[in-house]
């Protein structure tokens, strides 16, 4: 029973592998050379090692056309989260950031390993190695054509984390267009538990996905499963009590929450002076800026669109508890900041002290 349930699960394996016609010819020719009792005596064993065989040989015709590419397939990238960052292990150190390295496993036409990650409460940055087949070139227009994070050990399409989500190429493997790195991240308004089963997945390889020739170069859905367990200890947290009142949409806002980590800031405020329904087509945008120790100020969000800020993405969303509505922004920094040298927060032209 447990060899038929065996020859079961390798038939699924083993029925959407792709496989060189030269190697159906050379399982033909093994399979008749095997003597007939030994075939009907022996048929799930020999059937499971034939798959497992396959198995073994598509990922060597996929990923592995030459000596070189072998022998630095599993070759590892000297950048990290960190260099992205552009901050060393010392500093990270001294502002509370850390990355955890992680593993993954292959898939078929496509291998994507996790390398690395930095999370904290509200933000997520994952380093994903992706390794295509040879003659696919992993340049910088060449992305997915839809990618997420969603809760649980499997992809989800009700459980999706919300949030502004990005996908950069960090860097090629150097002599190897088809091997890259990625730089996949998440500025989630929602709150990041520590420790929580977690699953990004990502659907059609593509160049120019978002332009307007796209071209499909590998066709299908991958994912990994990753646990956010949180890296970023350094954080700043206030607790609005009510009197913190700043201008906004032609009547105020009232601060409930403000969180400041090396990463992102996360701002939380009542907004139920204005109608709910007048949210969704007015401009929410509330000017921030980071007050530093040494004079100089950091803008987080402007109202003029132009000015440069230190934010790479963000995101908004609201909520209504008992007759009120609040107001969530959360922003991701492009550079991770040493909350140290921050010594109050300005929303509008309303400064908010985060330390004495």
């Amino acid at each position: 029973m447990e060899m038929i349930n065996l020859d079961k699960k390798m038939k699924e394996i083993s029925k959407d592998l792709r496989l060189p016609k030269e190697y159906e010819e050379r399982v033909e020719e093994t399979l008749k050379s095997v003597p007939e009792e030994r075939k009907s005596s022996k048929f799930f064993p020999v059937k499971g090692l034939v798959a497992m065989l396959c198995l073994c040989l598509a990922g060597y015709f996929l990923f592995a056309n030459s000596q070189e590419v072998k022998a630095n397939f599993l070759q590892t990238f000297t950048q990290t989260i960190l260099d992205f960052f552009n901050i060393g292990e010392k500093e990270s150190q001294s502002i509370g950031v850390e990355t955890k390295k992680e593993n993954s496993v292959s898939k078929p036409e496509l291998m994507m390993e996790l390398k690395e990650k930095m999370i904290d409460s509200h933000n997520i940055y994952l380093v994903v190695k992706v390794t295509a087949s040879s003659g696919i070139d992993l340049a910088s227009d060449v992305s997915f054509d839809y990618f997420a994070f969603c809760k649980g050990s499997n992809y989800n399409e009700a459980n999706l984390i919300s949030g502004a989500k990005d996908c950069k190429l960090l860097e090629m493997l150097e002599g190897k267009s088809n091997v890259a790195t990625y730089i996949v991240s998440l500025s989630s308004d929602e709150e990041i538990e520590d420790g929580e089963e977690t699953t990004i997945f990502f659907k059609d390889l593509m160049r120019d996905p978002f332009g307007e020739n796209p071209e499909m170069l590998v066709e299908g859905m991958w994912s990994i499963n990753f646990t956010t367990d949180h890296t970023v200890s350094e954080e700043m947290e206030l607790e609005g009590e009510g009197e913190t009142v700043y201008p906004f949409i032609n009547t105020t806002a009232t601060l409930k929450k403000i969180k400041l980590t090396p990463l992102g800031l996360t701002v939380v405020s009542d907004v139920s002076n204005v109608p709910y329904e007048d949210l969704g087509i007015s401009d929410t945008t509330i000017a921030v800026r980071l007050k530093m120790i040494d004079g100089s100020e950091s803008v987080v969000r402007s109202h003029d669109m132009e000015e440069s800020t230190i934010v790479s993405s963000g995101s908004s969303s609201y909520e209504q508890k008992k007759k009120k509505t609040f107001m969530t922004d959360t922003y991701q920094f492009k550079k991770a900041i040493n909350t140290g040298m921050v010594l109050g927060i300005y929303l509008e032209d309303v400064y908010i002290p985060m330390r004495q």
